[in-house]
């Protein structure tokens, strides 16, 4: 296995808690995950996931297993999001035998920007392999989570209204940022 996505909840007596204290231990219910968005994980708490302090102590095993790809396409029209898919053409090492995966994850908090319409994402890139001769260029789409459009709808935004969108990405190069902007109506899906 990758990757988990557990799903819980709090017990009585901290429901109403919304920021999970560093140090502090919580007991929780575990619910199965019928009705969640199963194919992209996201961080919704009020945590820095890619902060240092998380990474070492909290074990973030998305950002420590992310691996770089060759690069990012960035001709224009080459990144943009349409009927509720992210679409991009990364160059990546693979193996015929081995699966190679693809996600989006961001912090719910602060990567989702609804007073200056933008929206920050990162790409994660798994090939399962050490080592690899075989490289490709391909076309890949990421389904948007639905609660982005919910967010900037819910902060009085109109279909047309235009989102600045950033994606991050770990590349042989070091990391790269690549730049659209997208109506909102975009992130929906059909």
């Amino acid at each position: 296995m990758q990757r988990a996505i557990v799903s819980f909840n709090l017990l009585d007596e901290n429901e109403n808690t919304t920021q999970l204290e560093d140090g502090k231990t919580y007991d929780v219910i575990l619910n199965s995950t019928n009705g969640m968005n199963q194919q992209i994980p996201t961080f919704t708490v009020h945590v820095d996931t890619l902060s240092e302090e998380y990474q070492i102590f909290g074990q973030d095993s998305i950002q420590l297993k992310n691996k770089s790809i060759y690069s990012l396409d960035k001709t224009a029209g080459a990144f943009y999001i349409k009927n509720g898919y992210m679409n991009i053409v990364p160059t990546f090492e693979y193996d015929l035998y081995k699966p190679v995966f693809f996600l989006l994850y961001y912090d719910g908090e602060k990567d989702i920007d609804t007073s200056n319409n933008k929206l920050n994402l990162n790409l994660y890139f798994n090939n399962s392999i050490q080592s690899s001769n075989n490289s490709i260029s391909s076309f890949i789409s990421l389904e948007m989570p639905g609660e982005i459009y919910y967010k900037f709808q819910d902060k009085g935004m109109n279909d047309d209204d235009l989102i600045d969108v950033y994606l991050n990405s770990e590349t042989v190069s070091g990391q790269e940022q690549i730049h659209c902007k997208m109506a909102l109506k975009d992130f929906m899906l059909p």
